[in-house]
């Protein structure tokens, strides 16, 4: 196929090369088409054109990516070939790993966060662990913000679109002396949401946000140069609710999943959603009243210093990161006379330290870097629901009367690991690639449980969550105290062959894995506390990157097998009960194409399809991974011409297909998400200098309506809730740089 596609290349002549990319995916700046691994890479000019400003964004740059909300538009979670987190709770570490100018984000909860002055964002598909200092099975993801410079530069964008969207972003930095240099960038945003209240005058999922950052640089100019960046950020506004899908018929007996789908059924109350518009939602107002909770404040400092020791370099990058949030899950559509109806009440304190030190070297025949890595975090958590007008718990017969729940824990963890990676030039055409890690974490659970209430009846005056105080003895429901410690080797195995200085071929056996851990939510049994165990991946890829067409085409490509054992998910046990535990094995086989070509200086295009086979091998569930479509495939078109001598126009289209895909392990059809694709555009007007530009951009131009993650509430309330993806949004930029 490589040969086939380079021949029909061969017959253009190209009048322009691409430009090169430069990453640190392997910890060293290298040209991305010399590193031997799977890696999508998207330049300051691509994240400013495709609108690249949060975590589910960066699903739009590679295939078998997917990345989707998992509770009110908060909790990114992250797949990567069909490995990834399958929960939505703060306390679970990502499978695929977010690093942010190096330092691992140790929740899903600190995802939730606007990108700005960002350079460079990379995607590693497959384990890494011998070049990163948090272990990941599943990938990671490459956040790397623009430094400061000598030279003086900044620039500011001025945005507004519909649902009353304004933006805006600036940065300004320079030389500050002869040795030092800074930098200073702002975003702020504010927009409302795009989910309606039926009885009312309110919008959920607005934001008002605000984010700083300051940085200042050292370079002495021979040995010695270190950064130190200090990051604020708050962020206010509205949580987004699920949309319902009732699944009872007029006898209350159970509706079929094309009626349940298509809104012809009731929940417990014999309530039916109103409107047709999924993103238009009946909700009781107290529940509206509690969705105005959303309160995120956040900080982070990283200081990355380093030696130049001759023959070695010393890299030293350190970092602390806290986040507070306070916030609300509101409850699904309901009878909104209702009051109260199930709105979790959630309070949120993450906090994490980690040091990481990497001693590297080499020469023509030999590069090597040893690591070691420590981070220390916790996460503590207090969540408080009234559910005394749910039908299931306030039912006269089989239910339990007035019920008030609480539930909390801490959740300390600490990690430590060494490790090495080594490339060996065997000749001129060969090179060896190998690397070992050797990782120890121990997690302490405490204070943890579910604490029910009968009207107050069963706390006791002391016992307060939310500044809610309870009457009654402290009487908890469940309850856990526990430490879990483990400790695992992994590694990587590889080989490099140049058969020329425009096609590099590569092989490699991996193996990572990623910690067990706690459920994080409340709980019927003790038994959904006990620990959960590791997950653990042994990836089989080989590939190959080839540059065509005199520089103006470049084709990557890879295929891979994973043997997935110990998935972490949620399977129903005999007393049911829902605990996060272990699932069996998993075999995912698949493979990736990606061809960018630029044919004239005008115009450039890219194209990439990534293909998945993969089977759950646990009788418990179902056959099909979560959050893993057999096909994704990205596309761009971006032309760019001058209209006179003063003036230039681009446009630009881009694409992502998703083929219909599960979202849980039971593989329960009425939460599947349909395949669907969505479209992107950008008209932009310029000099040709591009110091000035103004936009016309467009998400979702075709209003496509996907569900990316859905939850089973029939036991609660006869109903099913799904979230839903973004509508279609447009607006207009203006970007000035100097």
């Amino acid at each position: 196929m490589v040969a086939a596609i380079a021949v029909a290349f061969s017959g253009h002549a190209a009048s322009a090369a691409l430009e090169e990319v430069i990453v640190t995916a392997q910890k060293r700046a290298q040209n991305l088409n010399d590193v031997s691994i799977s890696v999508t890479a998207a330049t300051a000019q691509d994240i400013s054109d495709m609108r690249i400003e949060t975590a589910l964004d960066i699903a739009k740059l590679a295939p078998n990516v997917d990345i989707k909300s998992t509770l009110a538009g908060l909790n990114p979670a992250i797949t990567v070939r069909g490995v990834g987190l399958n929960d939505f709770n703060v306390n679970n570490n990502p499978s695929v790993g977010v690093y942010v100018d190096e330092v691992f984000l140790t929740s899903p909860a600190m995802l939730s966060f606007m990108m700005f002055d960002v350079e460079r964002v990379e995607v590693l598909k497959g384990p890494q662990g011998t070049l990163y200092g948090r272990n990941t099975n599943g990938g990671a993801i490459n956040i790397v913000s623009v430094k400061p410079t000598s030279e003086t530069e900044g620039y500011i964008r001025l945005g507004a679109g519909n649902f009353d969207s304004r933006e805006v972003e600036a940065a300004i930095g320079g030389a500050l002396s002869d040795n030092m240099s800074g930098r200073l960038s702002v975003r702020l945003d504010d927009r409302d949401g795009q989910h309606k209240w039926n009885q009312g005058n309110h919008t959920f999922g607005d934001i008002d946000s605000t984010a700083v950052r300051a940085q200042l640089a050292y370079d002495n100019g021979e040995d010695f140069n270190a950064n130190l960046s200090v990051s604020i950020g708050d962020q206010t506004g509205t949580t987004i609710p699920g949309t319902s899908f009732g699944t009872l018929n007029a006898d209350f007996g159970t509706c079929s999943g094309s009626q349940i789908l298509a809104q012809q059924c009731t929940d417990y109350d014999g309530f039916t959603r109103t409107s047709s518009d999924p993103y238009n939602h009946d909700i009781d107002a107290a529940s509206v009243a509690l969705s105005k909770m959303l309160d995120i404040e956040s900080s982070a400092a990283v200081l990355t210093a380093n030696w130049d020791l001759g023959d070695m370099a010393l890299t030293s990058i350190t970092g602390v990161t806290d986040m507070e949030r306070v916030w609300a899950e509101i409850s699904v559509d309901h009878t909104p006379t209702i009051t109260p109806y199930g709105t979790i009440e959630k309070d949120e304190d993450i906090s994490q330290v980690s040091q990481e030190l990497r001693l590297s070297g080499g020469n023509d025949s030999l590069t090597w870097m040893l690591g070691a890595f420590y981070s220390s975090d916790e996460v503590e958590t207090d969540n408080y629901i009234e559910l005394t007008e749910v039908s299931a718990i306030n039912d006269p017969v089989f239910g339990l009367g007035g019920l008030d729940l609480a539930w909390g824990y801490l959740q300390e963890t600490e990690s430590m690991a060494v490790y090495g990676n080594t490339e060996l030039v065997l000749n001129d055409k060969l090179t060896l690639v190998a690397g070992l890690r050797y990782s120890d974490e121990t997690r302490e659970f405490s204070n943890a449980g579910t604490y029910l209430a009968f009207d107050g009846a069963l706390l006791d005056a002391d016992a307060t969550f939310f500044g809610e105080d309870f009457d009654g003895a402290l009487t908890p429901f469940t309850s856990q105290d526990d430490e879990i410690s483990e400790d695992r080797v992994s590694g990587k195995l590889g080989l490099d062959y140049r058969a020329n200085e425009d096609l590099l071929i590569y092989g490699s056996v991996s193996t990572g894995f990623k910690s067990g851990g706690y459920f994080g939510d409340f709980t019927f049994d003790s038994s959904e506390l006990a620990p959960f165990g590791i997950e653990e991946v042994t990836a089989i890829e080989a590939g190959f990157k080839a540059t065509m067409a005199d520089g103006s085409a470049q084709l990557n490509g890879a295929i891979f097998n994973y043997d997935y054992e110990g998935i972490q998910t949620v399977i129903a046990t005999d007393a049911g009960t829902f605990p996060l535990t272990n699932a069996e094995d998993a075999t995912i086989m698949g493979a990736e194409l990606d061809l960018t070509w630029a044919p004239t200086e005008s115009l450039d295009m890219r194209l990439a399809i990534g293909l998945l086979d993969h089977e759950l091998e646990d009788a418990r569930l179902g056959s099909a991974m979560p959050n893993a479509a057999d096909v994704q495939a990205t596309g761009l078109v971006r032309y760019r011409f001058m209209a006179s001598e003063t003036l230039q126009i681009e446009l630009q289209t881009d694409f992502k297909y998703t083929d219909e895909a599960f979202r849980e392990a039971y593989n329960d059809p009425i939460l599947k998400t349909d395949s669907y694709t969505l479209w992107n555009g950008r008209v932009a007007v310029s000099n040709p200098s591009e110091s000035w530009v103004l936009s016309v951009w467009g998400n979702n131009l075709t209003d496509e309506v996907y569900y990316p993650q859905g939850f089973d509430l029939q036991a609660l309330n006869g109903t099913y809730m799904k979230f839903l993806g973004a509508q279609r949004t447009v607006g207009v930029n203006l970007h000035y740089s100097f």
